[in-house]
């Protein structure tokens, strides 16, 4: 099924979310140390609504949900919309995130 039809049909659903499997404290840039609750992917119906801050996790991937998104879980992904609140900025490819331990500053 497209995209675009998982998400008009699961656009009306009101589903409850289920609990956490656990909580843990995460940093965000823009808002930052957080209580952030962590779901199983495997555990949320399709259709669900998770607002962030919050982990989805499986055995290959984590999944952020920044404060201010809301992840829609799908048939076949998880689409995530970020709100106003919710700025992600990348470095530029030219000024790497990290470096090597012991590499010249």
């Amino acid at each position: 099924m497209r995209l675009a039809a998982q998400l008009r049909d699961v656009g009306h659903l009101e589903l409850l979310l289920p609990a956490a499997t656990a909580t843990n404290r995460g940093y965000f840039e823009t808002s930052g140390w957080l209580s952030t609750p962590v779901y199983e992917l495997k555990a949320l119906p399709v259709g669900v609504r998770v607002a962030g801050p919050a982990l989805l996790i499986d055995n290959t991937q984590t999944i952020v949900v920044v404060p201010g998104a809301v992840a829609n879980i799908l048939e076949s992904c998880v689409v995530t919309k970020l709100g106003r609140a919710a700025q992600i900025s990348f470095p530029s490819p030219a000024t790497p995130p990290h470096r090597a331990v012991g590499a010249p500053p």
